[in-house]
């Protein structure tokens, strides 16, 4: 089946009808049962104007109406926590405020950015997120966020915006990928030094302490 840049397969294999029809890449996505939030460089999808962001229906395959944060560049990770998403891209304002390259919307009305979450991530984009708790871990090509040094990852408290100083493996190149598993937290990437160890692209952190390898 023609799909342009993003499609939906079942269990079986097979592509179904639900088409979105993506102007240009889709590097995210999230799904609820009745909605899916894409992100990417697009600026059309759905059957609507969009830009980077979408919230997207599960059946009717159409950009949600009201719903547009609209960031001003693209958008290379979500993560969804009940009614709060998280975005990280290379974005500088999304969701009608100023917001460096990570920010935490509404997921209803309008898509609002979050007035007092603003991590603001410097120095390059955030291009994986994944959630564990009440902590967010970022990745990028960032070199500081909060205000504080870190070499590409950082741990967030989802709540407050507060940055751990402690934990900065300092990865040595840009992180592509994060996923969280009890206490472990594996990363990937274009790095060939993390978490105090030589590792080539790939490599597990702890969750606990400075991040070692």
């Amino acid at each position: 089946q023609t799909r342009n840049r993003i499609a939906r397969i079942t269990t079986s294999g097979a592509v179904d009808s639900w088409d979105p029809n993506a102007n240009n890449s889709v590097h995210a996505i999230v799904a609820t049962g009745s909605e899916v939030y894409v992100g990417g460089a697009f600026t059309q999808i759905g059957g609507a104007s969009r830009h980077y962001l979408a919230k997207v229906g599960v059946t009717s395959h159409a950009a949600d109406a009201a719903w547009n944060p609209n960031p001003n560049h693209a958008v290379h990770a979500l993560v969804l926590a009940g009614t709060d998403l998280y975005a990280g891209g290379l974005f500088t304002s999304i969701g009608a405020q100023p917001r460096n390259r990570i920010a935490k919307l509404s997921t209803t009305g309008t898509g609002a950015a979050d007035p007092a979450w603003h991590p603001d991530a410097e120095g390059g984009g955030a291009f994986a997120l994944a959630l564990h708790g009440t902590t967010l871990y970022a990745g990028g090509s960032f070199t500081n966020i909060g205000g504080i040094p870190f070499g590409r990852l950082a741990r967030i408290q989802k709540s407050n915006k507060e940055i751990d100083p402690t934990w900065n493996p300092n990865a040595n190149n840009t992180v592509l990928a994060i996923a969280v598993s009890g206490s472990d937290v594996y990363v990937g990437g274009d790095f060939t030094q993390v978490g105090g160890q030589a590792r080539n692209r790939i490599a597990k952190l702890s969750a606990s302490g400075a991040g070692a390898a």
